[in-house]
């Protein structure tokens, strides 16, 4: 634990030179475009759950790598096997709503807005 308050401690304090000259603007000037220019409501509510779905895709290979390890290192006990097979088959199904999630705010949007 003394080594991560470590670590933490010396990453901010390496970082700080880099935040000192993004908080004064003496970078290059960088411009980011608008996401929600012209946004309706449903163009907002698509553009989170868009956001969602990137993120899950990116979490949920996770969670089925930690239950395979999980079952893998089981060691025969089978109550660590199914907390593994568990961990799986509530990624996938968290995965599965979100896309019905995505899937039904595309219909709603398509079937309220001309």
């Amino acid at each position: 634990m003394k080594n991560l308050y470590r670590n933490l401690i010396t990453s901010l304090i390496l970082a700080t030179p880099a935040l000192t000259l993004a908080a004064t603007g003496t970078g290059p000037n960088v411009t980011l475009p608008d996401p929600f220019k012209n946004a309706t409501i449903p163009i907002v509510i698509d553009k989170v759950f868009s956001a969602i779905l990137t993120i899950a895709s990116a979490v949920v290979p996770i969670f089925i790598l930690v239950g395979a390890f999980q079952m893998i290192t089981s060691g025969g006990n089978p109550e660590k096997f199914k907390t593994g097979r568990q961990t799986i088959v509530y990624a996938a199904l968290g995965f599965l709503v979100v896309l019905m999630a995505k899937g039904i705010v595309s219909i709603i949007t398509s079937l309220l807005v001309p």
